[in-house]
């Protein structure tokens, strides 16, 4: 017979994001408090994935999952479904990565999270 054993794992609560129904281009997952790039004519933008109402350059309002963009990048659009439908931003850690793990990230030298 099968011997079955359990592994507790403690998680802050705080580190938890929801699911968000969506995959970046490489296939992962995409979830609340993920840090995402956007990468166009040699370019990068940075964004954090939210929840929650947000708005356009058009004054409209809507609610869901969206993109904050980082470094004035208000010119691109916001709504996750938009860039994931095209597939053309990927993970690169989230909100709960240490500042050097960003910095790792973003000169390539660590692991997408």
């Amino acid at each position: 017979h099968d011997e079955v054993t359990h592994r507790t794992i403690e998680v802050d609560p705080e580190t938890i994001g929801e699911y968000t129904s969506q995959w970046d281009k490489d296939g992962k997952w995409i979830f609340e408090g993920d840090r995402v790039l956007y990468r166009f004519s040699g370019v990068d933008s940075y964004g954090v994935v939210l929840f929650g109402t947000y708005g356009d350059q058009s004054g409209r309002c809507d609610q869901g999952f969206y993109i904050r963009w980082e470094d004035d990048a208000d010119c691109l659009r916001r709504d996750l479904g938009f860039w994931t439908t095209e597939r053309e931003i990927e993970i690169v850690g989230n909100i709960h990565d240490t500042e050097k793990e960003r910095e790792g990230a973003k000169d390539g030298k660590t692991d997408s999270v």
